[in-house]
């Protein structure tokens, strides 16, 4: 079992970064679960939105989500995200 932390979440649109914002939670409840930390289990796979608040992109803007998790002795672990 494992959860993540919502400050470790970050959506990268071009030049700049954003992190979850939960005060527009309440507006996107209907299209599914949100995540606030609930517990994963292994080998389940498991849907959740995350809310962003975000400037009007360009065009041409490149979108990033990252997830950092920094464990006992500095190891970064990426998880994979399915499309």
């Amino acid at each position: 079992i494992r959860n993540m932390e919502l400050n470790r979440f970050m959506l990268y649109v071009g030049d700049k970064y954003y992190v979850p914002d939960t005060s527009y939670d309440n507006y996107f409840k209907d299209m599914g679960d949100i995540y606030h930390g609930q517990d994963l289990l292994p080998g389940n796979t498991q849907n959740y939105f995350i809310v962003f608040k975000i400037a009007k992109p360009k065009i041409n803007d490149n979108f990033l989500l990252r997830y950092q998790d920094v464990i006992d002795g500095g190891n970064l672990i990426r998880i994979k995200l399915n499309e």
